[in-house]
């Protein structure tokens, strides 16, 4: 697909127009995380923050984890990524958009000025901030070029090695492949009560688990972390 197919709705591309675009893991149905939503909240409008990688703020480190956080009313629940259906068809690359499994864009021929997306190479540089989550920025043309020279002061950053990196990070070079159980789960998804699609898709729920939703909604913040430690 031509790189200017992206800005066919400009009609041409302005001179002082920079583009970006992201290592697309994949994206599952709006109508599929609507119905997730709704388990937790009746009315999902009133959730005041979802999040897919939390990261813990009372952690000495500072790496994002296979969290979902739901926050309503000052109140945040978490869940790991393996008791929600959802979360847990999304990381194993079930649940994505049938597009997503033909994707034009999941390869190194990029269409952005520069490329932004999770550094999944991370492991060939221990000693660049080894505590910490690392993203990969890819400068494609000309355009990136003269964008990182402008900012590329703010930053962090050490040369990657992009072919290993894409080698690892499968979207960099190909489209995720479209699993055998795709079809079945969005079947599942619209027939099943949330409750049975969740014993089929997710992991049951632990007592440990039910012990942590609860610190988490009602201990206060200065403690959550302390009693987390304790369970694990």
């Amino acid at each position: 697909m031509p790189s200017s197919s992206c800005l066919l709705f400009l009609g041409e591309r302005p001179s002082n127009l920079y583009t970006l675009d992201l290592i697309c893991h994949g994206v599952p149905s709006p109508l599929f995380f609507l119905k997730d939503l709704k388990h937790y909240c009746k009315h999902p409008e009133r959730l005041s923050d979802v999040r897919f990688r939390w990261r813990n703020p009372m952690s000495n480190e500072g790496k994002s984890s296979f969290i979902l956080s739901i926050e309503k009313q000052n109140m945040s629940r978490l869940y790991s990524s393996s008791y929600d259906p959802y979360f847990a068809t999304f990381m194993k690359g079930e649940s994505f958009r049938l597009s997503c499994y033909q994707c034009h864009y999941a390869n190194l021929n990029r269409v952005g000025d520069i490329t932004i997306g999770d550094c999944d190479s991370a492991k060939l540089y221990p000693n660049f901030h080894p505590n910490e989550s690392k993203s990969s920025i890819i400068v494609n043309n000309s355009n990136g070029t003269y964008l990182w020279s402008m900012v590329k002061k703010n930053f962090f950053y050490t040369y990657l090695d992009l072919q290993y990196e894409a080698e690892i990070n499968h979207q960099l070079s190909i489209p995720f492949k479209k699993p055998s159980s795709r079809s079945q789960i969005y079947s599942d998804a619209k027939k099943m009560s949330y409750w049975k699609f969740k014993s089929k898709y997710a992991a049951p729920t632990t007592i440990r688990q039910k012990v942590l939703a609860i610190v988490q909604t009602y201990i206060p913040f200065a403690y959550k972390w302390i009693i987390q430690r304790t369970l694990k």
